[in-house]
C-alpha cells in the first residue's frame, strides 16, 4: 500500500525514500548497460568522424589546439568510459567515471570552439548541441547528473565568450542556442526519468500482488 500511495502522490523531485531509491538506481543502471556501452561506441565513431571532417573542412590555423584537446581529452575520455562500461567495472565505476568524464569532454569542446578562427566558431561550437543531447539522453546519466554536466559546459562557454576573442554576435547566438538546447533536453530528460520511475513502481506493485493474494 505504501508503494501505491507513493505512486498516487507523485515524486516531482525524482527522488524515492531509501532503500527504494538505491533499488531503483541499481535496477536502472543494470538495465542500461548495453545501451550505455553502445552510446560510448557511437561517441568514439563520432570523434573519429570529426577528425576526418576537420581535416578537409577546417583551416589548419588551430590544428594544434584542436589536436591537443582531441587526443589529450576526448580520446582518453572515450577509452576510460569504454573501460568503465565493461562488465568487470560497470557496477562500481560507471556512474563515477561518467560523472567526471562527461563535463571534461564538454569543456574540451568549448576550448576547441574558443580557439577556432572567428569564421569557424559556429562550425565547431555547433557540436556543443550534440554534447548536450548526448548527456541528457545517451549515456545513462540521471536527470540531476545530466543537468549538472550540461550546466558546467554552459558555464564554460560563458567564461570562454568573456575571456577569448569569439565575436560578440557569434558568442551570443551560440550561448542562446545551447541554452535552448538545454531547455529542450531538461524537459525531455525529466519526463523520461519520471516515466522510468513510474514504470519501476508499477512493476514493484505487480510483483507484490501474488504475495498479497497468497
Amino acid at each position: 500500500m505504501k508503494l501505491r500511495a507513493f505512486l498516487a502522490s507523485g515524486f516531482r523531485y525524482l527522488r524515492f525514500p531509501e532503500p527504494l531509491e538505491s533499488e531503483f538506481r541499481r535496477e536502472h543502471r543494470s538495465r542500461l548497460r548495453p545501451w550505455n556501452r553502445l552510446a560510448i561506441w557511437v561517441s568514439a565513431f563520432t570523434v573519429l568522424g570529426f577528425v576526418v571532417l576537420d581535416h578537409f573542412v577546417l583551416s589548419p590555423n588551430h590544428a594544434r589546439i584542436t589536436n591537443m584537446v582531441r587526443f589529450g581529452m576526448h580520446v582518453p575520455a572515450v577509452l576510460i568510459m569504454l573501460l568503465c562500461s565493461s562488465k568487470r567495472f560497470y557496477e562500481r565505476w560507471y556512474e563515477l567515471g561518467i560523472g567526471v568524464v562527461a563535463p571534461l569532454f564538454g569543456i574540451g569542446m568549448v576550448i576547441m570552439a574558443a580557439f577556432s578562427p572567428p569564421h569557424e566558431v559556429p562550425l565547431v561550437g555547433g557540436r556543443l548541441l550534440l554534447v548536450a543531447f548526448f548527456f541528457y539522453f545517451m549515456i545513462g546519466l540521471r536527470f540531476r547528473e545530466a543537468v549538472g554536466a550540461n550546466a558546467i559546459v554552459l558555464a564554460s562557454l560563458t567564461v570562454a565568450t568573456l575571456t577569448t576573442s569569439i565575436p560578440t554576435a557569434t558568442s551570443t547566438y551560440l550561448l542562446f542556442t545551447l541554452f535552448a538546447a538545454n531547455l529542450i533536453g531538461f524537459s525531455g530528460s525529466y519526463a523520461l526519468e519520471h516515466a522510468n520511475r513510474t514504470a519501476f513502481l508499477e512493476h514493484r506493485l505487480l510483483s507484490e500482488v501474488p504475495r498479497t493474494m497468497a
